[in-house]
C-alpha cells in the first residue's frame, strides 16, 4: 500500500504551541493540514512537496526529508462541503488531516493502521 502526492505548500502559520507550525498542503488528489515542529521543518511557503504514505518503510534521505511513522486514527465521510472523505492520522501526537474526493484513498487507509509519513521537497 502507498499513496503518493505532489503537494505545494499553501501556507505556514504559527500555533498557539510553541515551536509548532501548521502547514496547509495543495495535493493533487487531497488537502492536507497537518502540525510540524520547527526542528523537523523541511518546507517553506509556495515549496512543491512529494508525500509518500505508505504501511512500510520507505527509501528516504536522512537529514534531508521528514519521515514519522504513525496511526490512523479516523476516516469519516462527510455529509456536505467541498471534500467527501477525510481522514485523521496521528504521528505521535502530531496530527494530519487528509481530505480528499478520492475514494481509493479513503478505502487503502483503516482504523488504527500502522503508516509511515514521508515527505520531501522536489
Amino acid at each position: 500500500m502507498s499513496i503518493k502526492l505532489r503537494c505545494k505548500v499553501v501556507d505556514v502559520t504559527r500555533s498557539y504551541i510553541p515551536n509548532i507550525y501548521i502547514l496547509d498542503l495543495d495535493c493533487d488528489r487531497a488537502y492536507i493540514k497537518m502540525d510540524m515542529h520547527r526542528l523537523v521543518m523541511i518546507v517553506d511557503k509556495g515549496d512543491s512537496t512529494e508525500i509518500n504514505i505508505c504501511k512500510s518503510l520507505p527509501v528516504y534521505e536522512e537529514g534531508k526529508d521528514f519521515l514519522a511513522r504513525g496511526y490512523v486514527i479516523t476516516k469519516r465521510e462527510l455529509a456536505d462541503g467541498k471534500h467527501k472523505y477525510k481522514v485523521l492520522i496521528s504521528l505521535w501526537g502530531f496530527l494530519i488531516v487528509l481530505e480528499t474526493n478520492d475514494p481509493s484513498i479513503y478505502s487503502e487507509l483503516n482504523y488504527m493502521d500502522e503508516i509511515y509519513f514521508h515527505m520531501k521537497r522536489i
